[in-house]
C-alpha cells in the first residue's frame, strides 16, 4: 500500500504573513485544501497523513477522512511524528504548501522506490550557482552538474524510518534524499515539472493565483450587467477568461448580452436580500467557487456583508459609489480574511455620469463608460488589491 505522508506543520514566516502559508487561500480554498483535494482523488493512494501545527489539529478544515498528527518543533521531529501513524510499505512524502501534484508522477515514484527504497523528483537548475566566501564570489561549478530536488519523493516507510532513527548531521535533518543516501541506499531521481513548486514567498502565491485563474477561470457575478458599465465591465473580464454572471431584474436584455461574450445570465431581485442571496450561493454552487462580485448599482449593504463571507476569504467586491456598503461589509464581524472591498467614486469635474444614469442604461458618454469599466476591471484583477484583505480601498475614477 501506498500511503501519503503531507507535511503541513510548517510556520511560512517567509510568505510575509501571519497566517501560516499552508492556510491561505487559493481561489476560495486553502493550500492544504488543494493540496488535499489532489490527493483525495489519486486511486493509488491507501491511507492520508497530515501533519499539523499545535494548535492547528481543530479548525475550519474537514480532516475527518485524515489521519491528523500534531508536528514537531522542525521539520525532521513532524516527518517522524507522520511516520508512527504510517501503515503503507511506501511512503509517499509531500509538502502541503505544494498543491500542483498529478497521481502519475506519485506512481513513477512509489515505482522506483521498491526497487531502489528512495525517489525524488529533480528538475535542471535555471539560474547560475555560485559558491560565496566573505561576500565574494569563490566557486561558479558547472550548472548542469546539478539539479534542484524536493518533494514529492517516495520511499520504502522501513528504510526511511531506519534513517531517520539513527545519528546523523544537522545539515542531513531535513534532507531525506540525503539522509537515505547516507544511509547506503542508491537514491533514483526522475524529471520533475516545474509545477511542483512550493508556494515560499509573495511571489509564489500569485503564481499560484494565476495558475488557477488559467486552469479553473475565475467566476465574477456582475450586478446590473446590463448597464453600460456592466457591459463594459464583463467584455474585459471575459477576455481575461473569467466565467462572467450578468445579474439583473431584466431576463431578455441581460440574457442577449450574455450569449454574446460567452457568459450566463441571472434573474434576481435587487432589492431582495433573500433573492439576492439566494442567487448568489446558486453560483457558488454551479461553479464551484466565487471571485469577484461588481456592483454597478445601488445595492443592499446587509447582502455585500454576505457575498464577502461567500467568498470564504478569497475575493474581490467592487462597488461604484457605494461608500457605506463598502465599509459596512468590512466592519462586518466574522468578515473573511482575503476578501478586499472597494469603492470607485466616479469622479464628476470629468462631466461623467451621475450613477443612475450608468444604471439606466444611457450612452450618452461611452469613452466614459469605458474608462470607468477599466478602473473597476483593474482594482479586481489586479494581485496587488486581492492579496491578505480584509481590507477596505477607495479610488477616483
Amino acid at each position: 500500500m501506498i500511503s501519503a505522508l503531507l507535511l503541513a506543520a510548517g510556520q511560512g514566516s517567509r510568505v510575509g504573513t501571519p497566517t501560516p502559508k499552508q492556510f491561505l487561500y487559493l481561489g476560495g480554498k486553502t493550500v492544504l485544501e488543494r493540496t488535499l483535494e489532489a490527493l483525495r482523488s489519486f486511486r493509488c493512494l491507501g491511507e492520508i497523513v497530515v501533519v499539523i501545527p499545535r494548535g492547528y489539529e481543530v479548525g475550519p478544515i474537514d480532516l475527518a477522512r485524515e489521519k491528523v498528527i500534531t508536528g514537531g518543533g522542525s521539520r525532521s521531529e513532524s516527518i517522524k511524528n507522520g511516520l508512527a501513524a504510517i501503515r503503507g510499505e511506501i511512503t509517499l512524502l509531500h509538502d502541503a504548501v505544494r498543491p500542483f501534484i498529478d497521481e502519475e508522477i506519485v506512481l513513477k515514484l512509489a515505482r522506483e522506490a521498491e526497487i531502489y527504497g528512495a525517489a525524488g523528483t529533480a528538475l535542471r537548475l535555471k539560474s547560475t550557482i555560485v559558491k560565496e566566501e566573505g561576500g565574494f564570489l569563490s566557486e561558479a561549478p558547472r550548472r548542469d552538474d546539478f539539479r534542484e530536488a524536493g518533494p514529492p519523493q517516495a520511499y520504502q516507510t522501513d528504510l526511511l524510518r531506519r534513517a531517520y532513527a539513527q545519528p546523523h548531521s544537522e545539515e542531513l535533518d531535513n534532507n531525506p534524499l540525503g539522509l537515505m543516501s547516507h544511509l547506503g541506499c542508491r537514491v533514483r531521481l526522475i524529471e520533475g515539472s516545474p509545477w511542483y513548486f512550493k508556494i515560499t514567498h509573495k511571489p509564489d502565491v500569485y503564481a499560484a493565483e494565476g495558475y488557477l485563474a488559467e486552469r479553473e477561470g475565475r467566476v465574477a457575478v456582475i450586478n446590473m450587467g446590463n448597464s453600460p458599465l456592466g457591459k463594459a465591465s464583463s467584455r474585459m473580464l471575459a477576455d481575461r477568461g473569467y466565467r462572467v454572471v450578468l445579474a439583473s431584474s431584466l431576463n431578455a436584455e441581460v440574457q442577449r448580452w450574455a450569449e454574446e461574450i460567452g457568459g450566463s445570465a441571472l434573474v434576481w431581485d435587487p432589492v431582495s436580500r433573500e433573492s439576492m442571496v439566494s442567487s448568489l450561493l446558486g453560483v457558488r454552487e454551479s461553479y464551484g467557487r466565487l471571485d469577484l462580485l461588481i456592483n454597478c448599482s445601488k445595492i443592499r449593504a446587509d447582502f455585500v456583508e454576505e457575498a464577502a463571507l461567500m467568498m470564504a476569504g478569497g475575493g474581490v467586491i467592487v462597488t461604484v459609489e457605494e461608500t457605506d456598503c463598502a465599509k459596512q461589509a468590512i466592519a462586518a464581524e466574522g468578515h473573511p480574511r482575503g476578501v478586499t472591498v472597494f469603492k470607485v467614486t466616479l469622479d464628476q469635474s470629468h462631466g461623467q455620469l451621475s450613477q443612475e444614469g450608468w444604471s439606466q442604461g444611457s450612452q450618452e458618454d461611452p469613452y466614459w463608460t469605458k474608462e470607468l469599466a477599466r478602473v473597476v476591471v483593474t482594482c479586481a484583477t489586479s494581485p496587488l488589491f486581492s492579496f491578505g484583505g480584509p481590507g477596505f480601498g477607495e479610488v477616483n475614477a
